[in-house]
């Protein structure tokens, strides 16, 4: 979110510098599976993911070999009658502005992708136009459009934010002293310590995730897929599979959590590979790791003004930053320089909830309520 936000505002002509705690996209950014998919929440965030797919093919054309927007679409499969009937008004809402959602059959998708298994679906929509970048490779390519341009200091982590008549004067980060009027925080699931010594609450929590990866044989003929009910989605990629669960209902430490996969996580991947998978059950496991999201109460991310004058948020996104990334950098950019976003407040404003709201974690990647 801070490199898509710095290129927005670069774009406006704004000198931006960007502070990383760490390397560029050494955080969660680099443990996304990376789905691009419209089907999503609802109309807004369509929007969202339609803008960041252009702006993904544009970076693909122009950076061949080193960024890949790919994929054969995304098949989500629901098997439960009453998910079916929570899916319905979405699908016809993302239809009425004019995406792309298909409905198939199963044997349709078995015609297309013979090594699906598809005998206990009861519904499936196809979106085309769904792919799958690699955050870390898009981190790249943008750092390499703003070398010259704007100033990076990686490894500095923000000590604090710089306050003078009570209005936002910079940043210290590692050993630099940044002035500047207004500061944009992109801190994903470290967010409400960087506001504790402001004195201020935001409804934000770590959760994780976990990814593992399974090879084959030969090369699998499958699309990008997300399992409603079973619970699970994977991003095909030559002889791979990236499988990943979804939500650990439970809070996590950022500073303080366990990046790799839990025995049981694996166990539950692989059946639940070999439901939809013809080849799962000799599928090997390659690998793995975990990762950190950050929870809202209602799964709507946090963007604009909060706090002291000059201070903006980019945070909460709840399993999809990637899915948005580009699109939110732009709504971002205009809301730091006074303009207004598309994007409802009531629905994506950072002082909807006026301050700390406890909540339960809910499903990330998963687009029933």
């Amino acid at each position: 979110m801070g490199m898509s936000a710095a290129r927005s505002l670069r774009q406006r002509g704004l000198r931006v510098a960007v502070v990383e705690r760490e390397g560029p996209a050494a955080g969660s950014t680099s443990r996304a599976a990376g789905i691009v998919s419209v089907l999503t929440w609802d109309e807004d965030d369509a929007l969202l993911v339609k803008r960041s797919a252009e702006v993904y093919r544009e970076l693909a054309t122009r950076y061949p070999g080193r960024f890949r927007y790919h994929g054969d679409g995304m098949l989500t499969v629901a098997q439960r009658q009453e998910t079916v009937e929570a899916m319905e008004p979405r699908v016809r809402s993302l239809k009425e502005l004019g995406l792309a959602v298909e409905d198939w059959t199963p044997a349709q998708a078995k015609e297309r992708w013979p090594h699906l298994k598809m005998e206990d679906a009861r519904a499936l929509w196809y979106t085309p136009g769904d792919g799958q970048v690699y955050g870390y490779d898009y981190v790249q390519v943008v750092l390499e459009e703003l070398q010259g341009h704007v100033d990076f200091y990686f490894h500095h982590p923000l000590k604090e934010i710089l306050l003078e008549g009570g209005d936002v004067a910079g940043v210290k980060a590692g050993d630099a002293v940044l002035r500047a009027p207004r500061v944009l925080l992109a801190t994903g699931v470290w967010t409400r310590k960087v506001l504790e010594p402001l004195g201020l609450t935001i409804p934000i929590k770590p959760y994780r995730t976990q990814i593992s990866v399974w090879t084959a044989d030969e090369e699998v003929r499958l699309p990008i897929l997300h399992d409603l009910d079973l619970g699970f989605y994977w991003v095909p990629d030559g002889h791979k599979i990236i499988f990943g669960d979804g939500t650990e209902h439970v809070e996590s430490d950022p500073d303080q959590w366990k990046d790799y996969n839990d025995e049981d996580f694996l166990l539950s991947a692989g059946e639940r590979l070999a439901r939809r998978f013809i080849f799962g059950e000799e599928a090997r496991l390659q690998g793995g790791w975990a990762g950190l999201c950050d929870a809202t109460p209602d799964r709507h991310p946090l963007l604009g003004a909060y706090g002291p004058q000059g201070l903006f948020v980019a945070v909460g996104f709840n399993g999809f930053g990637i899915m948005r990334a580009p699109a939110v950098g732009e709504e971002a950019a205009k809301l730091v320089v006074g303009e207004e976003s598309f994007l409802p407040k009531e629905k994506y404003g950072a002082t909807r909830f006026p301050s700390w709201v406890d909540f339960e974690i809910q499903e990330g990647f998963n687009v029933v309520r």
